[in-house]
C-alpha cells in the first residue's frame, strides 16, 4: 500500500511540474509587457511597396507620400503578416515591422476598402487590415485580423500590438 501512494505521489508531482513548465513556456505576454504599441515605418519602404516595388523609393513615389498625408489623416492597407505570432489578440511590434507585407493600395477609410473590395477574396486563410498616421514619422496605429475569404464582407479582430 506504501509503494502505490509513493507511485501516486511520484506521477502526481511529475505531473504538476510538467505544467507549471507548459504554462511558462507560452508566448502570452506578461503585464509588464502590456504596452500597447504604435510600430514605426519608413516612408522609403512604404513608398516603393505602394509604388513599383523595386527595393528603391523614387522622388515620385515619396512625393505620392507626402501629397496623401498632407490631404488624409489615415491610410487603410491589405497587409500581410505573421499571423502565427498573434496570441490571444496581442501581436508584437518586432513580429509586426519584421514580416509586414503589403497587398494593396492606399484607400482612404475602412468603408473605401470594404466597398472596393465587396465580393473579392484572398486565398490565404488569414490577411491584415493595417491603419497608418503620420506624425514624426509614418506609424501603424491599429491592426486588424480578418479571414482572406471574403475579407471584405468579414468581421475584423483587432489586434493589440505590444512591445
Amino acid at each position: 500500500m506504501q509503494t502505490i501512494k509513493i507511485s501516486f505521489l511520484v506521477i502526481f508531482s511529475l505531473f504538476c511540474m510538467n505544467s507549471c513548465k507548459n504554462s511558462t513556456e507560452t508566448n502570452e505576454p506578461t503585464n509588464e509587457e502590456e504596452v500597447v504599441v504604435d510600430v514605426e515605418i519608413s516612408k522609403e519602404t512604404l513608398a516603393d511597396e505602394l509604388g513599383d516595388e523595386n527595393g528603391v523609393a523614387s522622388s515620385y513615389e515619396l512625393d505620392y507620400i507626402d501629397e496623401y498625408f498632407n490631404t488624409n489623416e489615415e491610410m487603410w492597407l491589405i497587409t500581410g503578416f505573421n499571423t502565427q505570432k498573434v496570441v490571444n489578440g496581442r501581436i508584437k511590434a518586432t513580429e509586426v515591422k519584421a514580416y509586414l507585407l503589403i497587398w494593396s493600395k492606399a484607400y482612404l477609410s475602412e468603408m473605401d476598402l470594404r466597398n472596393e473590395n465587396i465580393g473579392r477574396s484572398i486565398r490565404t486563410p488569414w490577411i491584415g487590415i493595417s491603419v497608418l498616421v503620420k506624425n514624426e514619422g509614418i506609424f501603424i496605429t491599429r491592426l486588424f485580423l480578418s479571414p482572406g475569404p471574403h475579407f471584405a464582407s468579414a468581421e475584423w479582430q483587432e489586434l493589440k500590438i505590444i512591445e
